[in-house]
């Protein structure tokens, strides 16, 4: 707080033993940013892999991947998403609508609607076709690719009567009930285009925190202060490399929206002009405000600025403010290193040189005859 400052910083520690409990983090650098990326947030949370396990929550906005605050919890729970968020308001802020997409994590949905009762939340797409697949278990891979198609055009139709001709379309090609299960669990407006009342700016997915999750991944190997600190050390640079590139762009939006710009305007160029009076023409408005190069200049003006080491602090061994570390069980078995896949995500099968199969196995589990 001392070297960022207009940052929120949040500690809580059990009072009972003085054991750490969780932390929330929001820059001031990133929080300055955010006022000027889309009110579109994407949470999410992921296991960490050092000692005394947990989980890291995060909360990330995009104008590129644009970090605005993480947390370091023992469990992704109802109570810590309600804590973690009830963090994130009090350092964004209430004065702007905004739109969350997340991958319906458990106790998540209802926190969100406690904590940001007027915010919209839009469902993960990709996580929904993977829960789909799962439903689909035994069924031909053609005909599931050709069902998750239909629901594409359900998830993407722009009124509700497609979407209401696909749904159908969908649920008599399944037949037998499997997808009704899954189907009627949603709410059509946290999933469906011709629902959805907020501004999604078309992301259908919550790829960005998961990006996310693969930049800070060294990172949840580390005990908590180091976790932290290294977090930060991989913002400073983002902010500051990226500060330094928009200085030499010389036009009018963002260079990715510029080309995007410039390839509907060849689409358009057959669409009327609706001539009303000599002084009063019919156009359409569709470039939002946040992809203009001064926005993003904007987002990337402030920075994060170091913070010395905890060898360099001046501490008093006998002093109580002295945090103990969190109280944890170990599990059993080994330590898990990679990313517990969704239900109905593809594992990478292995080829093993003996058998000449692809599965999940090698030489110790192989069953195939020397």
């Amino acid at each position: 707080m001392r070297t960022n400052p207009r940052s929120v910083f949040e500690l809580d520690v059990d009072e009972s033993n003085g054991c750490f409990r969780r932390l929330f983090v929001a820059f001031h650098g990133c929080l300055y940013g955010f006022q000027f990326c889309r009110p579109l947030l994407f949470v999410d949370g992921t296991f960490l892999k050092e000692r005394y396990k947990g989980h890291l929550l995060a909360a990330t906005s995009k104008n590129g991947l644009f970090p605005l605050a993480f947390a370091i919890v023992n469990a992704e729970n109802q109570d810590n998403w309600m804590w973690f968020l009830s963090q994130l308001l009090k350092a964004v802020g209430s004065g702007r609508r905004l739109t969350f997409v997340s991958d319906r994590q458990h106790g998540l949905l209802d926190a969100l609607s406690v904590v940001f009762p007027n915010a919209h939340h839009a469902y993960c797409f990709n996580h929904l076709k993977r829960n789909l697949i799962d439903k689909l278990v035994g069924l031909h891979t053609n005909y599931k690719l050709s069902l998750i198609k239909i629901l594409v055009k359900c998830a993407y139709a722009p009124t509700v009567t497609s979407f209401q001709h696909y749904m159908e379309k969908l649920r008599c090609i399944v037949g037998n009930g499997r997808v009704d299960s899954i189907l009627d669990g949603l709410q059509n407006d946290k999933w469906a285009n011709a629902f959805f009342r907020g501004k999604r700016y078309g992301e259908m997915s919550s790829n960005a925190v998961e990006s996310y999750n693969n930049w800070i991944g060294r990172a949840r190997e580390l005990y908590i202060t180091c976790m932290a600190d290294m977090i930060r050390v991989q913002i400073m640079p983002q902010l500051s490399n990226r500060r330094a590139k928009s200085k030499k762009w010389t036009t009018k939006l963002c260079p990715i929206m510029e080309k995007k710009f410039v390839d509907s305007l060849k689409l358009a160029k057959s669409w009327d002009v609706i001539v009303t009076s000599d002084t009063v023409l019919e156009v359409y408005s569709f470039i939002s405000s946040y992809v203009d190069i001064d926005c993003f200049r904007e987002s990337y003006k402030e920075s994060v600025y170091p913070v010395p080491s905890s060898e360099r602090f001046d501490f008093d061994d006998a002093d109580s403010s002295i945090i103990k570390p969190p109280i944890t069980k170990k599990q059993p078995g080994r330590n898990k290193k990679k990313m517990i896949p969704s239900r109905g995500e593809n594992v990478k099968q292995i080829k093993y040189g003996r058998c000449l199969k692809y599965e999940n196995h090698n030489k110790k589990t192989c069953k195939a005859a020397i």
